[in-house]
């Protein structure tokens, strides 16, 4: 189960995995399409980007770890 932000309800619901329409693998990161009981159709943008924090900062400060 997992909640997104339903426009059409103006609220956030709770769906199941069975409302899971695709799941994508983008450079921003894992997108998860889905869909609200009321057939509103969204996506979630979720998980780590494809680019690695080093090459972001090039020619930068990077901060300790």
């Amino acid at each position: 189960m997992f909640s997104v932000h339903c426009p059409d309800h103006g609220c956030e619901v709770l769906l199941s995995e069975r409302r899971i329409r695709g799941l994508v693998a983008t450079p921003a990161g894992m997108r998860l399409d889905w869909e609200c009981w009321c057939g509103h159709r969204g996506s979630l943008l979720t998980g780590r980007s494809t680019v690695p924090a080093t090459a972001a900062m090039v020619g930068q400060h990077r901060p300790a770890v």
